[in-house]
């Protein structure tokens, strides 16, 4: 339940970060590793097109959603809230795939933020720098010693 409190709370703050704009479906993806976070908003107005915008509400907002959410099976890389004009929203999460960045992220921040939010092994995708760089046991390892 706690995370449901959290999506409203998101998608009420990206309503409040349009200010007023003309819009019909609001889009944001929010990303995170270790301290490293970004969002990427838009929305679509009634001629179909459309409008990037700064939402910094709904970043401030999603902070504690990775946290609220994280359980053994570690937490997502990225979440996308989809917002209707009704009020009406849906939530996806993305917890195989990489993070387009619009900086380059180090490996360590992937570490990092794997030592934090550790997972099963076999949850961890293959292209993780974590699968690269470690074995099982190492990576198991590495967590015993308290990785950061």
């Amino acid at each position: 339940m706690i995370a449901v409190d959290h999506e409203i709370a998101i998608a009420r703050a990206l309503v409040e970060d349009v200010n007023g704009d003309p819009w019909v479906v609001l889009t944001a993806t929010y990303s995170e590793l270790a301290s490293v976070c970004g969002i990427d908003a838009s929305w679509i107005g009634n001629d179909g097109s459309r409008t990037r915008f700064p939402a910094k509400l709904a970043m401030r907002a999603f902070r504690p959603l990775r946290g609220a959410t994280a359980d053994e099976h570690g937490v997502w890389f990225s979440a996308t809230v989809i917002v209707q004009q009704d009020g009406s929203y849906e939530f996806a999460y993305n917890y195989t795939d990489p993070v387009e960045w619009e900086e380059g992220v180090l490996d360590e921040s992937y570490i990092a933020d794997l030592a934090r939010h550790p997972r099963p092994w076999g949850e961890v995708p293959e292209w993780h720098p974590v699968k690269r760089d470690y074995t099982e046991e190492s990576w198991a390892a590495a967590l015993a010693k308290g990785i950061k």
